[in-house]
């Protein structure tokens, strides 16, 4: 790397990531710091040959008065394009292979119309391509079929979570969570469906139970650990939010009540035990 213009370095300069109103090294510093910075963002010149031909680039553009930030950014735009594109090939070529899941199941259900586990499969199919209500008809088939099986109920319950039509769906999904455990205490999916929707309706004590229970079920899962600490963080940052909503009421009204400090020395004990008598000390001297 170049040591840098008139001595000073590039961080020093502060040029290393921020446009600079559409100025760069190529239009303000030595051509040379400017090959420099251009074979930062190719990332592949390794050798005098190629730095060489960079350099006469970097020149044919400086003449022109193109800046850097300008490549970088056609550079950048053109990237996203083909990672745009690249997501909608992956998205068009699931979407083709579950239709060829559920052709395969349709035809076994018609070659056996009262097996339960081929309307439960492809209406998981269903549920994967965003087909919320062909995936609930196959789901109550099955269940019409096999009404003691808790994972029919539990993922039911997690397309009409899915569909969110109304109020109804989630009350649905919660009624099917519900079942699914009754049936099978140990019903791992039914526990991480419903701690899920609850994390998301903002219910974090009960998400954060839901996920232990899981855990209970699958103590080597880390996938489950990760949810489980996700759901805590939540909580907490909850948490501090109502604590600055109380701190800004009493900002706004100029006075506080012995009550109000008792609440939020109770809250703020919870999140953070070791600054809770700091905290509260410092909102009496500011308010």
């Amino acid at each position: 790397m170049a040591s840098g213009y008139m001595g000073y370095s590039v961080k020093e300069l502060g040029f290393s990531w921020v446009k600079h109103s559409c100025c760069d090294y190529l239009m303000f510093l030595d051509n040379q710091l400017g090959c420099e910075k251009y074979r930062e963002s190719l990332g592949d010149a390794r050798d005098r040959s190629t730095l060489s031909k960079i350099h006469m680039y970097c020149q044919q553009y400086k003449d022109k008065g193109i800046c850097l930030c300008e490549i970088q950014k056609k550079a950048k735009e053109e990237n996203e394009q083909k990672e745009r594109e690249k997501a909608e090939k992956e998205i068009a070529e699931q979407k083709a292979l579950f239709k060829k899941i559920i052709a395969n199941y349709t035809e076994a259900i018609r070659h056996d119309p009262n097996d339960a586990n081929n309307y439960f499969l492809r209406g998981g199919a269903y549920s994967q391509n965003e087909m919320y209500d062909q995936a609930i008809i196959d789901y109550n088939e099955a269940i019409r079929l096999n009404p003691d099986n808790a994972e029919f109920y539990a993922f039911r319950g997690s397309v009409y979570y899915e569909r969110e039509d109304d109020k109804a769906d989630d009350d649905q999904a919660i009624t099917d969570f519900n079942e699914a455990i009754r049936l099978d205490p140990n019903c791992k999916n039914a526990y991480l469906f419903r701690a899920a929707m609850y994390g998301v309706k903002g219910e974090h004590e009960k998400s954060i139970s839901d996920y232990k229970e899981a855990l209970r079920i699958a103590p080597d899962d880390n996938t489950i650990k990760s949810l489980l600490e996700n759901a805590k963080r939540l909580k907490r940052k909850a948490k501090e939010e109502r604590v600055e909503e109380i701190m800004h009421r009493i900002r706004i009204t100029g006075r506080v009540s012995a009550i109000v400090f008792v609440l939020i020395a109770v809250i703020m004990s919870i999140i953070h035990p070791n600054e809770s008598i700091h905290s509260i000390s410092i909102l009496r001297i500011s308010v």
